[in-house]
């Protein structure tokens, strides 16, 4: 009875071996790669043990999609900072825009549009790798518009949340989001310089 007094959410000095440590402060970009790895770690699983297929996928699927989001959150609002020199925590929540969006596509549009007006000619992604990463965030807005679907089973409306989606390919879907989060991963290099540069400027 004296184990369920105990407090999980503070150092626990005789079992540290189960302590995890939890970052103050992190990027969004940070904390959306920590959702990415977990995801891939039930994917693991349940590629070693089928049986845990049913039992992860809406595990899996909300990880991956709260993953992309805040990759993509994390670099939009980068590029808003390069082209602005507003830094996110400085600016009020009606500056947001796209950044207090749950949407993928919207975020993916104006991520696209800053990234291509910054970078011209260097912007990294060719138009076949952009098709695909507009694909992906497409794909996972038909069934999760809002990062909302894979939590509850009733919509915010009204109604099932997956009325059209009965199978996931676990297998597919982590290899697609490895690859768009590694396109991703390329364009922040150039977005990371630029906030650099814009840094050591003074911007």
């Amino acid at each position: 009875m004296s184990q369920l007094i105990l407090n999980p959410f503070e150092l626990q000095r005789e079992d540290s071996n189960h302590n995890a440590c939890i970052t103050t402060i992190v990027e969004i970009g940070y904390l959306g790669s920590k959702y990415l790895r977990s995801a891939d770690s039930l994917v693991d699983a349940a590629k070693i043990d089928s049986s845990l297929l049913d039992v992860h996928v809406y595990a899996i699927c909300f990880l991956y999609r709260q993953g992309l989001e805040l990759v993509l959150k994390d670099l939009l609002w980068k590029s808003e900072y390069v082209l602005t020199g507003k830094k996110r925590f400085a600016m009020d929540k009606k500056e947001w825009g796209d950044l207090g969006n749950h949407r993928l596509g919207p975020l993916w549009r104006s991520l696209y549009k800053n990234s291509v007006e910054l970078l011209g000619d260097e912007f990294p992604l060719d138009a076949e790798v952009v098709l695909q990463v507009e694909t992906l965030f497409k794909q996972f807005e038909e069934h999760d518009p809002d990062s909302y679907a894979f939590r509850y089973t009733l919509s915010k409306r009204g109604g099932q949340t997956l009325p059209n989606l009965t199978h996931v390919n676990i297998r597919l879907l982590a290899d697609s989001v490895h690859h768009v989060d590694h396109q991703l991963s390329i364009l922040a290099w150039h977005l990371d310089f630029l906030c650099e540069q814009s840094s050591e400027y003074g911007a």
